[in-house]
């Protein structure tokens, strides 16, 4: 992941944070800001998948390892843009 464009161009509160946000309420079926702001402040301090995948997957069980995939693909497109 280029951080550098990621931080440049703001794209984790533009870009990401909405598809999260959609994600949460999809798994859980509410919107839960504690878990949001976590995977939000995880990406914002350049975190590696693998930890953020480990510490949701005590909250998604499953879920988690298809939402870190989807979310770094994600990530991955708009930091090539």
């Amino acid at each position: 992941i280029r951080w550098d464009i990621v931080d440049k161009h703001n794209i984790i509160q533009l870009k990401l944070k909405k598809w999260i946000t959609g994600k949460i309420i999809e798994y859980l079926g509410e919107e839960e800001k504690t878990l949001i702001d976590f995977v939000i402040e995880k990406l914002l301090s350049h975190s590696h998948p693998s930890i953020i995948l480990n510490e949701l997957k005590l909250v998604l069980d499953d879920d988690a390892d298809i939402f870190v995939t989807k979310l770094w693909k994600i990530l991955a497109f708009h930091a090539t843009k």
